[in-house]
């Protein structure tokens, strides 16, 4: 959804007294492109996780850091809206490592998904196909590795 009405017209109160014209410009460019109402239940869901301690599970596993949370939005927002729609939020949990998996799910295919403070990795299970999988590699805000976008290209089409 795009949102222009308006938003040239827009001068908030700041510091001065007005933003300038670098600030509006920020404004209308991170104003017109707005997050389907459908994602909202993917930010709760990690923000849940983000809120646990060291230990909630009660077997010393450790809390969702600000680097996991941050990297778990920034994989959600590269995600094909088709796509996206394979993941419940039920499918969003932690882990004993502070990591979150996210479960991509179509039929009895599944890409399973692992966000680090500084990693990503997947692995596949799929029904009549090669699976595919990455250990570890680094994660790069707005930017999937290409095992992975092809792993998820290909539970969309299964």
């Amino acid at each position: 959804m795009i949102m222009t009405s308006g938003i040239n017209n827009y001068v908030a109160p700041i510091e001065n007294g007005y933003i300038s014209t670098i600030q509006r410009q920020e404004i209308e460019y991170t104003a017109k492109y707005t997050t389907p109402v459908e994602y909202n239940a993917y930010r709760q869901r990690i923000e849940e996780l983000r809120c646990l301690p060291d230990n909630w599970d009660g077997y010393n596993a450790s809390k969702i850091d600000i680097e996991t949370y941050i990297n778990s939005l920034a994989f959600i927002d590269c995600i094909d809206t088709n796509i996206l729609n394979l993941l419940s939020e039920t499918d969003i949990t932690p882990t004993p490592y502070g990591t979150i998996t996210m479960n991509f799910r179509k039929g009895e295919n599944v890409v399973s998904v692992e966000i680090g403070k500084k990693n990503i990795g997947f692995f596949t299970d799929f029904e009549n196909l090669e699976d595919l999988e990455i250990e570890s590699e680094n994660f790069v805000a707005n930017h999937l590795p290409k095992d992975l976008e092809k792993a998820l290209n290909i539970l969309e089409d299964a």
